[in-house]
């Protein structure tokens, strides 16, 4: 649809680029989750950097993205969301992944 109104000359084609999520390919060493934990009332994400970050559970959303475009099998990716910087989403590229990755440890 957005080509359709762009070529109609409806919008710019500039408003139709921003509803088209970026590559999540390659993902750098400190968006690449290596382990996700679960313990308490919060998440703990360790990234490829080896740096561990906490989330509290309802910042924290967890995503599938099977695209091309998306994680590659294995290696999920944090992107920051939310316009006060305190949520994220951890897209992973299959379901596998997704419970393979998460753990409930204390």
């Amino acid at each position: 649809g957005a080509e359709a109104v762009v070529d109609r000359g409806l919008v710019p084609a500039g408003y139709t680029r921003g509803q088209k999520p970026e590559p999540l390919t390659p993902t750098p060493p400190g968006a690449q989750v290596t382990k996700v934990r679960h313990c308490g009332d919060s998440y703990f994400v360790t990234t490829a950097d080896g740096a561990e970050t906490a989330h509290w559970e309802m910042n924290v959303r967890l995503k599938l993205d099977t695209r091309d475009t998306g994680p590659a099998p294995g290696a999920p990716a944090i992107v920051g969301a939310g316009m006060m910087g305190d949520r994220v989403s951890i897209v992973f590229a299959s379901l596998r992944d997704l419970n393979r990755l998460v753990e409930e440890v204390c």
